[in-house]
């Protein structure tokens, strides 16, 4: 029970959710997408969703995050969200930025809870679909005129392909800034760059 949790390890304040979905059919995938993502094909079902929203409110979280995919575009995202906000649950993402540039979108989204969104910023698909980076830009406008705060993980396999992520991220004026890098390379980003960085997941 939610009572038997909170005694033992204290009661967790977030639960996540993975869409697991493919990177979006209309550009080429990127080469790290595997990597910092469970891919299921056509994404994970609306009712595996379900049941982690009912298993954070089980837990007593506060809120639900999701990531996965283009999470922003997933299919079963706004009934997720229905859902998780009926049960009182506040909501963020990890996303990349073309569905966000849509504002009425973006408002839905912040009515059912979205208050805020990580800018997944990845600098090797960004060059093999241009339209990706170029969506960047309307896509933190549309978030901060919802009231949605605005964080960016840049994802690289590269020291300069993380240092280009962080400097379009302060371009865009995104201040709370996370930068993934395989392991090997942490020495020479922290000689760098005094941002501590995160490992890519094996």
């Amino acid at each position: 029970t939610a009572e038997d949790i909170a005694e033992i390890t204290g009661r967790p304040d977030t639960v996540g959710g993975e869409l697991g979905a493919a990177p979006p059919s209309d550009g080429p995938p990127s080469p790290l997408h595997a990597r910092i993502h469970r891919v299921a094909p056509g994404g994970v079902t609306q009712d595996e969703l379900l049941e982690r929203v009912a298993y954070a409110v089980g837990v007593g979280a506060r809120r639900l995050w999701l990531q996965g995919g283009d999470a922003a575009a997933a299919p079963p995202l706004l009934a997720v969200l229905e859902a998780s906000r009926a049960a009182g649950l506040g909501g963020g993402m990890q996303a990349g930025p073309r569905a966000l540039v849509d504002r009425e979108h973006v408002r839905r989204l912040r009515a059912l809870g979205v208050d805020h969104v990580t800018l997944l910023i990845d600098p090797a698909h960004d060059a093999l679909d241009p339209r990706v980076r170029h969506a960047c830009g309307p896509a933190v406008e549309s978030l901060r005129a919802a009231r949605v705060h605005v964080g960016a993980r840049v994802v690289a396999a590269a020291v300069g392909e993380a240092r280009e992520g962080l400097a379009h991220a302060r371009r865009l004026a995104i201040e709370e800034v996370r930068v993934a890098l395989p392991r090997a390379l942490h020495p020479e980003w922290r000689a760098r760059e005094a941002l501590e960085p995160e490992e890519l997941s094996p």
